[in-house]
């Protein structure tokens, strides 16, 4: 879909993630000319730097860990050896839910600036660092519950809604430049992403399959269909797309939470 990509530069923030490592592979089939890719973990990176040896891209590793707010100030100094590459492609797709339980005051105080630093500011840092190219397609990796809230994740929810409308006042700000600027709102997703959220398994299994029950589509969102929104935001196919956002949800969003409980009380004001 994007076509041939031997004279084109791209960077993903969070290249260790699941859709980090699609892209990845996405992006090495049409030759990418460079590919910056970022992480926490420098192991992981290499690996992946190692799996594409021999290929003619050039593969450039920032070992980065993006809760904590030093680190992100620190990346504008790791990221000037690659300060002349014009980026065409720009990826961030780190994400953190933080403390998942009914968050008081006092656990919120504690959390949120990391939630905060991966979700946010560290989006903000990475996308303001680099050089675009006057063709340059970004996309942020949002989700759907920075419009459609989960009842146990505050910082999480506010903080992919703050992704979301800094995604689209970029493309009103680089409107001039030839840059577009978009955003994508996954919904459940079954990656790595979830397994410290549950103690077991089975736990994790019987939560995708409950899950599932609340989609129109009668299954999960995949790493493939997102990752086949974000190959068409990149490519040409797009070029008319700037300062939106594209939900990714197999329909879950089209039912509120509150559905049985509106008709509930509508039923019990009738009587």
């Amino acid at each position: 879909m994007i076509g041939d990509c031997s004279e084109k530069s791209a960077i993903i923030i969070g290249a260790t993630s699941d859709i980090g490592e699609e892209m990845i592979s996405r992006l090495m089939k049409y030759n990418i000319s460079n590919l910056i890719i970022t992480g926490r973990d420098s192991n992981h990176l290499e690996k992946i730097a190692q799996k594409y040896q021999g290929k003619s891209t050039k593969i450039h590793t920032i070992e980065v860990d993006l809760s904590k707010e030093k680190n992100i100030l620190e990346f504008e100094q790791k990221y000037k050896p690659f300060s002349d590459i014009k980026i065409d492609y720009y990826l961030f797709c780190p994400g953190t839910c933080g403390a998942m339980d009914q968050v008081s005051y006092l656990q919120m105080k504690y959390d949120i600036s990391k939630v905060i630093n991966i979700n946010f500011l560290s989006a903000v840092t990475t996308f303001e660092a680099i050089s675009p190219s006057s063709h340059c397609s970004a996309v942020f990796v949002s989700s759907t519950n920075s419009f459609h809230p989960l009842e146990c994740g505050t910082g999480y929810c506010t903080t992919k809604a703050a992704l979301s409308e800094y995604s689209k006042l970029k493309a009103k700000e680089l409107l001039n430049s030839g840059v577009r600027v978009n955003s994508i709102a996954p919904g459940l997703i079954a990656t790595k992403f979830h397994d410290n959220y549950f103690e077991s398994k089975e736990e994790l299994t019987a939560f995708f399959q409950e899950h599932v029950k609340t989609t129109v589509l009668g299954r999960l969102v995949s790493i493939d269909g997102v990752a086949n929104t974000i190959e068409f935001l990149f490519s040409d196919l797009s070029k008319d797309v700037t300062g939106t956002q594209f939900v990714i949800d197999c329909g879950e969003t089209l039912f509120p939470d509150n559905e049985d409980d509106d008709e509930e009380e509508s039923s019990t004001q009738d009587d």
